[in-house]
């Protein structure tokens, strides 16, 4: 009986005569596996990694930058996913060089920000 990835890890290399013993046989295990609870006692984990195996390693990446999150429109991420691929970059590792070029360009007055002023006018009631 062929079925999907997950079914097939449940029901491993059993051999059943109907579709519907089979689904029985994987929902019984798949309910009886979601069911258990996956805990070790601290105890255990103690005596298994010293402290410094369970002390976690940040990732070069971690350690190097801080992650941010900015709103932009689709397009643009659509824009930086494909330039990125075509170059063959990441697309972090873009965004980062297009902030870092900026700023460096802004620093030189190179390029000037199209900022608008403007008033705003709040009206109150009178006491």
């Amino acid at each position: 009986m062929v079925c999907c990835a997950s079914c097939n890890r449940y029901g491993g290399n059993r051999v059943f005569d109907t579709f519907e013993e089979k689904k029985a046989y994987i929902l019984g295990r798949r309910n009886a596996w979601r069911g258990r609870k996956h805990t070790i006692d601290p105890d255990t984990v103690n005596a298994i990694f010293s402290e410094e195996e369970r002390r976690r390693e940040p990732s070069p990446y971690d350690v190097k930058y801080k992650r941010h999150t900015y709103r932009i429109k689709p397009e643009v991420h659509g824009a930086l996913k494909s330039i990125a691929k075509q170059h063959g970059v990441g697309i972090n590792d873009l965004v980062r060089w297009i902030f870092q070029d900026f700023i460096e360009r802004h620093e030189k007055e190179e390029v000037e920000l199209p900022v608008q002023k403007f008033v705003v006018v709040r009206l109150r009631l009178s006491d």
